[in-house]
């Protein structure tokens, strides 16, 4: 029964469709054409130092369900190179025209520009096209021309040149370095301005008085120096003359050097009318002064080769090993005191402060002392207040020179020939913990040694895992560990040893 229905249905659709006239569906298929007759169109405009963008997206389009942008070219001076692309210009030049060149294609099947396509005979003129709402030109479009697609120019004549500040960027003197060259000065851009290379001078100050800097010639921590130079714009670009001010016979405008504000004098470039003196808008002069930067300080020195006096040897002026290559050995007469304070090859021995010619031989039973002087290798280096120091051999003590933080005085002092090293330490005197007593900080030493300091004894409850003060008192039944810090004298070959270490347990 339900089958039955179907096919009665079925039947009476296909009648109404045999009734529809055959004109009613070739109208369906039937395309009706829009003549698109305006074209408004929105870029940014040209501006000096600005990037040309070529992204179709740069194009704001008004009716863009009817067309959309399928290229756009950049001109200048109406020739033919397109900017953006190879060796032409990248960025928009004050001063210049540009024409921009915008191919717009249609959209859809149903819509159509509002003229009879003739090549590059069309006539254009049924469409009105704007770029940023001024009148363009219609024209053919130079590549695949073709009924769908037109191509919309507009020129924006001489571009207005952009007035900038002048700002510089220049690295700040730091001892040890030569003074930057010109490819490590930054200007705020370098598009708007340059340091003219003839102007860029650097000056030391000299028993106050500048005087001008050599190539190469390196940074002294703490000296001043002076910076000269010129700032000129390039094409396209003038300087802001709003902040000018006379200063007595020039005439100056304002700009910023390593960000602080300074004053830079406008450059005279001849007289005008009235013998009224003319100025330059595209260059100034500009100067400022620095003090380097303080070196970087050296705490600490080593040496090792070092060869030790042995009885019935000379002694030897061979320059031991530096542990740092911040510094080395100085064997300049005028700096060491020559050989007449027994140097020799910037090294001088002596025994008991009295000076070992280089004829002499080492005794037993002597003490002796190398000394030299040693220098940064770079003035960015300069050596600190107090200069711990090592050696493989003998005790080292460093001094500093106040008047110069680069150069430090070394001796190393070897205790006697075929002898001087302990190998014995002997310390009595020592009080044992007492309940309820404070700690002990004296004792009885040996020969040879001292007391390192007076916080050279430190008392220590291993129970309580804590330092015991000087105004604490020992518990009963609590673990202690003492320890001693020893100071050799000069005549034995160690200095600032921990010594021992003393373990009480009270019952």
């Amino acid at each position: 029964m339900k089958r039955t229905r179907f096919l009665a249905f079925l039947i009476a659709v296909l009648t109404v469709i045999t009734m529809i006239p055959i004109t009613a569906l070739t109208s369906l298929a039937y395309t009706v054409t829009v003549k698109v007759n305006e074209v408004a169109l929105t870029v940014e405009e040209p501006a000096a130092g600005v990037n040309v963008n070529l992204d179709y997206s740069s194009v704001k389009v008004e009716h863009h369900m009817t067309y959309k942008v399928v290229g756009i070219t950049w001109y200048k001076n109406h020739s033919k190179e397109h900017l953006g692309t190879g060796n032409a210009d990248k960025y928009f030049i004050g001063g210049e025209s540009y024409t921009v060149r915008i191919d717009l294609a249609l959209k859809g099947a149903n819509s159509g520009w509002d003229f009879e396509y003739k090549g590059e005979n069309t006539d254009y003129s049924g469409i009105k096209a704007t770029i940023n709402g001024k009148d363009a030109t219609v024209t053919y479009r130079e590549l695949n021309p073709d009924a769908k697609t037109i191509s919309v120019m507009y020129t924006f004549e001489y571009i207005p040149i952009k007035a900038i500040t002048p700002l510089v960027y220049i690295p700040t003197p730091v001892a040890g370095s030569a003074y930057p060259s010109l490819e490590k000065i930054e200007t705020g851009s370098t598009r708007s301005m340059i340091v003219a290379p003839s102007s860029y001078l650097w000056y030391v100050n000299e028993g106050g008085k500048w005087k001008s800097m050599g190539l190469g010639e390196k940074f002294i921590a703490g000296k001043h120096y002076k910076v000269e130079f010129d700032i000129q714009t390039t094409q396209g670009f003038k300087f802001n003359m709003d902040t000018i001010h006379q200063l007595s016979e020039n005439r100056y405008i304002m700009g910023y050097i390593n960000g602080r504000q300074t004053s830079m004098k406008l450059i005279r470039i001849g007289v005008g009318e009235n013998n009224e003196v003319v100025y330059s808008d595209v260059r100034v002069s500009a100067s400022m002064e620095f003090v380097s930067c303080t070196a970087q300080e050296l705490g600490s020195v080593s040496f090792s080769g070092i060869t030790e006096p042995s009885e019935g040897q000379k002694p030897v002026y061979t320059a031991p090993t530096m542990g740092d290559e911040n510094y080395s050995l100085v064997t300049d007469d005028a700096v060491t005191g020559g050989a007449q304070y027994g140097f020799v090859n910037g090294i001088s021995w002596s025994c008991a402060g009295t000076a070992v010619s280089a004829d002499s031989t080492f005794k037993k039973g002597d003490t002796y002392t190398m000394s030299f002087f040693i220098k940064s290798d770079d003035t960015v280096y300069q050596f600190s207040d107090y200069v711990e120091a090592t050696s493989d051999k003998g005790y080292v003590e460093v001094i500093t020179m106040a008047v110069d933080p680069t150069l430090a005085f070394v001796s190393i002092t070897f205790g006697p020939c075929e002898g001087g090293v302990l190998n014995e330490i002997s310390i009595s005197g020592v009080e044992e913990p007492v309940h309820g007593q404070k700690p002990d900080y004296d004792f009885i030493y040996g020969q040879g040694f001292g007391k390192g300091s007076d916080d050279a004894i430190e008392w220590f409850d291993v129970t309580l895992g804590a330092v015991v003060g000087k105004n604490d008192t020992f518990v009963y039944g609590h673990k202690y560990n003492r320890q001693t810090i020893l100071e050799f004298h000069l005549y034995y070959p160690l200095l600032k040893t921990l010594c021992n270490s003393l373990k009480y347990l009270y019952f």
